[in-house]
């Protein structure tokens, strides 16, 4: 579903019917939105102090968007949103900061000697998609040490040392504004910031999007989750799960020390303090053995593949695939066991049930013993086990139920981990996802040959 052009059109107009020069606010301030003009003063708090400033000159006067407007605007914004370019590539942040440029470039004056409908096509939504340029992001990574740098789609796991050096050779190379002197004091100062603010972090995602600016670190920050799903569903391969050798975006991993004392009541003389650690205790290495043991026993190449192609020319499987591994790799790193149990049960059912087909205990549970193994008693095992765990995951979903053990939730992840893998091997046996999931029911394929039901 796209934008509505006429309904754009009448939007702006009463944005600028109720848009008005100055600042003066009779009522609650959060029901208008000033537009700071020319010689507004600003000011911001920092961990190193207050700073104020002033809006430079050329930027039209003040202005304020009364309540009425303020509607419209919001409405003008979510209906661009309609449009998916817009909605993934630009943002709103960007429809925004266009909308409130042109108002003030028009002094808060609707131009009458213009179209209103060839306003908004050619002065809003035109520099929007010419902003739309590709970029290279980095991504900083937490607990992560890449000493063989690994590519995943448009994502590729670079150290801090690769990070910070392409960084500084384009800041060096970047024409700033200014004398010699000034752009050298520019590039002195951003280099400092890039440095300060990311040498806390060993390792980093080079991401390549296309996208406006405005967006460019979140669609990076998403494309980077993608891939870090991928590695982490296999980190249990090369650690135990006592090492927490988890990784993650800075937004994901929780990190922390503290010291919790438990007191007594029955014994005054009896204490216990724990030292209490939160977050990953050894980092994942990213070496030249694990890339190929990745990549040569885990399928990493055919994953590699599966990405290069874009959404709309990957098949139903392969994008099962791909989104599977997106709720294992959120699992792996849940807060608690429930969460990381119902993550893996998640990812099982992305896989064992076809779009819009009832979840059902038997499907799941027959389907999932289907893949796993070829050994009649051992399909029988595990549908019994799997059944059982099932109804752990409906107690989760329909009754807060918590209490998940260890072992149970580990298990769903081997079968998950086993599943996906297994998957990916035999891909090119499958035109679809439905085809997938018919020649593994054995509903589909006889019950008398698979043991189960």
């Amino acid at each position: 579903m796209g934008y509505d052009k006429n309904r754009l059109a009448d939007l702006l107009k009463k944005i600028y019917k109720f848009t008005v020069e100055g600042a003066d606010i009779q009522e609650s301030p959060c029901r208008y939105r000033i537009i700071g003009g020319s010689g507004t003063k600003i000011s911001f708090a920092t961990e190193n102090g207050s700073f104020e400033g002033m809006i430079p000159e050329g930027r039209g006067p003040t202005l304020t968007i009364l309540p009425e407007g303020m509607s419209a605007y919001d409405e003008f914004v979510y209906e661009l949103q309609k449009d998916e370019e817009f909605r993934y590539t630009i943002g709103s942040g960007a429809v925004e900061e266009q909308l409130k440029s042109y108002l003030q470039h028009t002094n808060g004056q609707l131009p009458s000697n213009e179209d209103i409908k060839d306003i908004v096509r050619y002065k809003i939504i035109k520099p929007l998609r010419d902003g739309i340029q590709s970029w290279i992001s980095f991504i900083p990574v937490i607990n992560l040490v890449v000493t063989a740098p690994l590519e995943l789609g448009d994502v590729t796991f670079v150290s801090q040392e690769t990070a910070l050096s392409e960084s500084q050779d384009f800041i060096q190379e970047h024409q700033f504004a200014g004398d010699e002197e000034r752009q050298e004091e520019q590039r002195h100062v951003i280099s400092e910031q890039l440095l300060n603010g990311n040498n806390q972090y060993s390792a980093f995602a080079k991401v390549l999007v296309r996208c406006h600016e405005n967006r460019a670190a979140e669609v990076a920050a998403d494309k980077a989750l993608i891939s870090l799903n991928i590695i982490r569903s296999h980190i249990h391969l090369f650690h135990v799960y006592n090492d927490k050798s988890l990784i993650g975006l800075p937004s994901e991993l929780p990190q922390g020390y503290w010291q919790a004392i438990s007191l007594s009541p029955g014994d005054k003389h009896t204490f216990h303090v724990q030292n209490i650690v939160a977050g990953p205790l050894l980092p994942f290495v990213l070496d030249a053995q694990k890339k190929d043991h990745l990549t040569n026993t885990c399928g990493l190449k055919i994953i590699q593949d599966i990405l290069a192609l874009s959404s709309e020319k990957r098949n139903t499987l392969q994008s099962a695939i791909i989104q599977a591994f997106q709720a294992l790799g959120r699992a792996i790193v849940a807060p608690t066991v429930d969460m990381r149990f119902l993550g893996c049960t998640i990812a099982l059912e992305r896989m064992l049930i076809r779009d819009n087909e009832e979840t059902t205990t038997e499907r799941w549970s027959d389907r999932l013993a289907v893949v796993l193994s070829k050994d009649v008693e051992q399909r029988r095992r595990i549908v019994q086990r799997a059944k059982k765990l099932y109804e752990l995951r409906s107690r989760i979903v329909h009754a807060a139920y918590s209490g998940v053990s260890e072992s149970d939730a580990r298990t769903m992840e081997r079968w998950a981990v086993g599943l996906i893998l297994c998957t990916l091997g035999r891909q090119h046996e499958f035109t679809s996802h439905e085809e997938f999931c018919k020649k593994n029911d054995p509903r589909e394929i006889g019950f008398s040959h698979v043991g189960c039901g």
